[in-house]
């Protein structure tokens, strides 16, 4: 199973060579998990209903996760003790926590702004 962040579902889902060729090296049984956050946030990007489409289709082929509230007292509680330390964002704090709960590292370029939370790996999944 790999967890991951919006920039990399974006670069997938806008066709970037390098994205699209490590999407299709997977194993054909990985489990893809995206963050209900990322889902919302790919869907917002949309530029069209043909676009949305296509989006919504790759997003039911992944297993799309939500925090449940226990989890999200466990976000709350990271975010205090972050917050002032650096810039992370909110919807950040709950995508690292789904990867956290799930004790699995999230695949994001983005490690400026995971490096804040201690409990969790981040992975660059290609060179862009």
């Amino acid at each position: 199973m790999i967890v991951l962040d919006s920039d990399v579902a974006i670069d997938f889902l806008r066709g970037l060579p390098p994205a699209v060729a490590w999407v299709q090296s997977l194993p054909l049984d990985e489990v893809v998990i995206i963050p209900g956050y990322v889902a919302m946030k790919v869907i917002w990007g949309t530029r069209d209903a043909k676009d949305q489409l296509r989006t919504e289709k790759w997003l039911s082929a992944c297993k799309v996760v939500c925090l449940e509230p226990a989890l999200c007292e466990s976000a709350y509680r990271s975010l205090l003790e972050v917050h002032l330390k650096n810039a992370i964002g909110v919807l950040d704090l709950l995508v690292a926590q789904i990867a956290i709960s799930l004790n699995l590292p999230l695949y994001t370029f983005n490690q400026k702004h995971f490096d804040v939370v201690p409990a969790l790996k981040t992975i660059r999944p290609y060179v862009r």
